[in-house]
């Protein structure tokens, strides 16, 4: 096969992510005269509000060597020369959106995928597939937009930076025409796997205090109390364990002044794995659910959930690529004289995928102490975690 950047200059579950690009910018009209120009700055644009959601971690994405190139070339370059396959270190993202405020932040975290995609079913039938051979692979694909009649594709390499680590990749925009015949993309980025829902993320990101807020409401100590475990039988066993904390209630009176307090209700730690579609290796999730009731001295209850340790990864080879999408939600409220609730909710899902292609949409919604979870229904593996809990009343002095 040709060098892919020197003709694109000349003619010119492990994500890849299905994503209209009106969500985050207003769609290209083929025919400006500036189109090449504007393709590269909403590659670089998409990769920059991944940094917004991130807030104060140190992760960092440096994108490099832009080159677009039209259709004509697509049957000249195998897939594979484009596009870093699954495999090796990679940066998995959890979603954590704020249910009182509806905004919304990433966490970012290296994982290691111990097996290439090269290795599995699919990389040995597939690996020699041209770019034109996937999108005419695309048709009839749930979750994938038809890709056979794509106008153009923008080849480029990212340098991802977290923890003082480094990796650079390969990565694609697939540019095809909307019913309008502007164009929208496919953005296909096998290592960074928050780019899929970062590229539809519909809230604000959360302000940087939000996150460093959640941590402070995690118990400093395992507190004393009843620990219960269950264990609920499926396609994977799902363990949770925790400890229940409330203090016995005492009734406030009104006015006057309370003895200020913090209860801890949990943790709660919850586990599941499968390996449905693995020829070794698993998928699993697993995250700590809980929630922290506080009292001042004005009598005024707050009861503030939280999710953390999170983790929806797949590891192992698998005979599909997998896409691992997680989400989770967490609220907060307050209440003269103590009782407020809240609640929180954690969702990981796997789906199997033409070459890692597609959209997966979950969600979790919280109102009042009711936990919602929202899933498009292509799930071939999903967990759901919900919790909530109300506080005892303040003590009075």
């Amino acid at each position: 096969m040709k060098n892919l950047s020197l003709c694109l200059l000349t003619a010119c579950c492990l994500i890849l992510a299905l994503v209209p690009v009106s969500l985050i910018a207003a769609p290209i009209p083929v025919n400006a005269p500036d189109l090449q120009v504007q393709q590269h700055q909403q590659v670089q644009d998409l990769y920059a509000k991944m940094l917004t959601y991130t807030g104060s971690t140190d992760l960092d994405l440096q994108v490099s060597g832009l080159v677009t190139g039209d259709s004509s070339l697509f049957s000249s370059f195998l897939w594979v020369d484009v596009v870093t396959m699954p495999g090796g270190d990679s940066v998995a993202m959890h979603r954590l959106s704020d249910a009182i405020a509806s905004t919304a932040s990433y966490s970012a975290s290296w994982e290691f995928i111990d097996a290439n995609w090269e290795d599995s079913p699919d990389g040995q039938i597939y690996s020699s597939y041209t770019i034109q051979q996937v999108l005419d692979g695309t048709v009839g694909q749930s979750a994938v937009v038809d890709l056979s009649n794509a106008h153009s594709a923008t080849a480029y390499q990212v340098t991802a930076t977290l923890d003082g680590q480094s990796r650079t990749y390969s990565a694609l925009f697939i540019w095809y025409p909307n019913a309008d015949g502007d164009l929208e993309f496919v953005v296909s980025d096998n290592i960074v796997a928050g780019i899929a829902e970062v590229a539809i993320e519909d809230l604000p990101p959360t302000p940087q205090a939000f996150a460093g807020a959640q941590k402070s409401n995690l118990p400093d100590s395992e507190p004393q109390g009843d620990t219960t475990t269950t264990t609920t039988p499926g396609d994977g066993d799902t363990t949770t364990t925790g400890t229940d904390v409330q203090t016995k209630p005492i009734e406030p009176v009104p006015g006057g002044e309370c003895t200020p307090s913090t209860v801890q209700v949990g943790p709660f730690n919850n586990t599941d794995e499968d390996s449905n579609d693995h020829i070794f290796g698993k998928h699993y999730a697993y995250a700590t659910l809980g929630a922290t009731c506080t009292c001042d001295s004005s009598c005024q209850g707050t009861c503030r959930a939280y999710v953390t340790n999170t983790r929806c990864w797949d590891s192992g080879l698998t005979g599909w690529c997998h896409k691992m999408t997680s989400d989770s939600s967490a609220s907060v409220s307050s209440k003269h004289g103590g009782g407020a609730s809240c609640a929180a909710g954690f969702s990981c899902s796997e789906t199997h995928t033409w070459f890692c292609l597609g959209v997966k949409k979950i969600k979790v919604k919280i109102d009042g102490v009711e936990v919602e979870f929202e899933d498009d229904g292509a799930s071939d593996w999903s967990v759901t975690w919900p919790f909530s809990t109300t506080c005892g009343p303040c003590g009075v002095r």
